[in-house]
């Protein structure tokens, strides 16, 4: 739960700071507006990168782990 708070924490600093310096830039109200949704946007597009990564690397740790599951299991029936 570890990373995906740090996901969490980074996409969210990262949001706030590019409001923040887009609601503070002397732009007008229009142009800051379609400037907040095309980062928006972009950040849209890195999280959902992000999460693609993310779940590829856990689908492949748990086929690994019920691999590793399943060999102990065969062996242990062997044994007994």
């Amino acid at each position: 739960m570890k990373g995906s708070d740090l996901l969490a924490g980074i996409v969210l600093g990262a949001v706030v700071g590019a409001a923040t310096g887009l609601l503070l830039a002397p732009d007008s109200g229009e142009k800051t507006r379609k400037k907040l949704k095309k980062k928006v946007d972009e950040l849209k597009a890195e999280c959902e990168g992000y999460a693609s990564e993310f779940s590829e690397t856990a689908k492949k740790k748990a086929e690994e782990l019920k691999e590793k599951v399943d060999g102990y299991m065969k062996k242990e029936s062997s044994v007994s």
